[in-house]
Parts: C-alpha cells; sequence; structure tokens
C-alpha cells in the first residue's frame, strides 16, 4: 500500500498500475471454488460478477490515492481481520467464518485529514492468495462501520422474522405478492409500482455477510418466480427470491441468460 501511495506522489502512473495488476484474483473462480463453494457454476457466475465491477473500483482506488498523496496528515492502517473479525456480524467475519480452508483477511483503511468531502476514512478488505494480497473487488471502498450489520438480522430464524411480514413466507404469499404488482402495473398506478419494486431490495445489502451470500449455512428461504404468458407462450422467467424482514427480496445479483439455439449449417 505505500508503494502505491509512494508511486502516486511521484506521479508514476505506470509503476501504480502495475502494482494495481497485482492485486487482482487472476483467476476468481478458481479461487472461490478452493476457498468458499466447489460448485463451478457459482464460481463463474461470480466470476463475471468480479470483472465487472474491478475496472470500476481500481480507478475509484487510484482516486483516493491521490487524494491521499496530497494530503499531509493522511495515513494507511492495515488491520489483520483474523485476530478479531466481529463474531456474528460483518464482511470480514464472513470472509473468515465461511471459509472452507484457513485464509488470511487484512482490512485496509486510508485516513483523510483533507479531501473535498473533508475529514474521513475509506476501509476495504484484502486476502493473501497466491503469494500475493488480493483485493475482494466486487466490495468496493467504503466508510468504517459499513460492512458491520445487527447481528440479530443475520440470524437464520429472525432473517424471517424482523420486520412486519406483510405477506406470508410460502409460495402463495409470492404469487400475492406478484399479482398485486402485476394489477398495479395494469392500472397504470407508477408510485404503487415503484413502491412495491422498491419493497424487494434487501435492506443494506452491503451489510449482509459475504459467506451467506456465497455458502450459506444458516437456512435461507429461496424461491423461483416466473410469469406464465397465454397458452402456447414460453415461460418469461422473472428472477430468485430470498424471504428477509417479513418481505420476498429479489436475488438481483442472479440474472437470467436467454438460451439461443445455433442452427446447423443445413438448417440455413
Amino acid at each position: 500500500m505505500s508503494d502505491m501511495l509512494a508511486a502516486t506522489k511521484q506521479g508514476d502512473r505506470q509503476k501504480v498500475d502495475a502494482l494495481i495488476k497485482q492485486t487482482e484474483f487472476a483467476d476468481y473462480a478458481r479461487y472461490f471454488v478452493r476457498t468458499y463453494s466447489p460448485d463451478p457454476l457459482a464460481a463463474e457466475d461470480w466470476n463475471i460478477t468480479y470483472r465487472q465491477y474491478v475496472s470500476d473500483n481500481e480507478n475509484e482506488f487510484r482516486g483516493l490515492l491521490k487524494t491521499l498523496a496530497k494530503d499531509e496528515g493522511g495515513k494507511i492502517l492495515v488491520r489483520k481481520a483474523n485476530d478479531n473479525p466481529a463474531p456474528g456480524r460483518g464482511f470480514e467475519w464472513g470472509m473468515v467464518h465461511y471459509a472452507r480452508i484457513p485464509i488470511d483477511v487484512y482490512c485496509v483503511t486510508l485516513v483523510f485529514s483533507h479531501s473535498p468531502d473533508g475529514p474521513g476514512e475509506s476501509s476495504v478488505y484484502y486476502v493473501f492468495a497466491d503469494g500475493m494480497f488480493r483485493w475482494d473487488s466486487i466490495v468496493p471502498f467504503a466508510k468504517p462501520g459499513t460492512y458491520q450489520s445487527d447481528p440479530g438480522t443475520l440470524n437464520g430464524s429472525q432473517t424471517q422474522a424482523t420486520g412486519s411480514a406483510q405477506y406470508p413466507n410460502t409460495p402463495d404469499g409470492l404469487r400475492e405478492f406478484l399479482s398485486e404488482l402485476r394489477a398495479a402495473a395494469k392500472s397504470g398506478d407508477q408510485v404503487k409500482i415503484d413502491s412495491m419494486i422498491k419493497q424487494t431490495e434487501i435492506p443494506e445489502y452491503r451489510n449482509w455477510e459475504w459467506g451467506m451470500i456465497h455458502n450459506s449455512r444458516t437456512p435461507l428461504d429461496i424461491y423461483h418466480a416466473a410469469w406464465k404468458p397465454s397458452a402456447g407462450a414460453a415461460e418469461e422467467w422473472i428472477g430468485y427470491f430470498i424471504y428477509i424482514g417479513g418481505m420476498f427480496r429479489l436475488e438481483s445479483t442472479v440474472r437470467w441468460v436467454p438460451v439461443v439455439r445455433v442452427s446447423p449449417a443445413s438448417d440455413r
């Protein structure tokens, strides 16, 4: 981290880029299978997500380094999360707790005494893998505490009980919600549509433990939903919903990819 900051101060963009490149996972899917889950399909899905986020997050990191390079009172703090992972809560606890093999997790905090937004801090997590510190860039830099959650909301049994349940935790409950959403769409009630879709967001998604999302050890109620159009039409995929806090929440990181049939040359 200090080497990257020094290169930034010197204006050596080539060295900064080379150092940042070293923090990338060469094969995130391989790391995922080895560390969290043997499911190759899940691994590839998260590998795609990793690649989607890595460039934007690295660009943000370069900007933070430039700000820190001009800040005489700024500093970089590094703490090994394994030494005291917050029990029952937070990103770092999930990374350590749900790993199938021992891993070393580090929390890096950039401390700013002066910045465009005033004094502040920004944290991120690295793991030591394949001889280098790798940034799990699916989770970008954030203010300290962003990754901390009320442990009660992460408990399997409490997950379903938290909040006021507007719809029962059953297939019929989800069907009722989607039917109501469809009725609002038919009537053109955009305010109600927006409100209902907003309810399907997972509250403070970043506060969900990484391990619960990737390799859950607590009971989760997951539903699949699809529209059934008129006779003869193909079924239209909606997505997966997880029952959290008394409501069906859309797992929007899982995307539907249509299967396109390629006809053989003789059919063309």
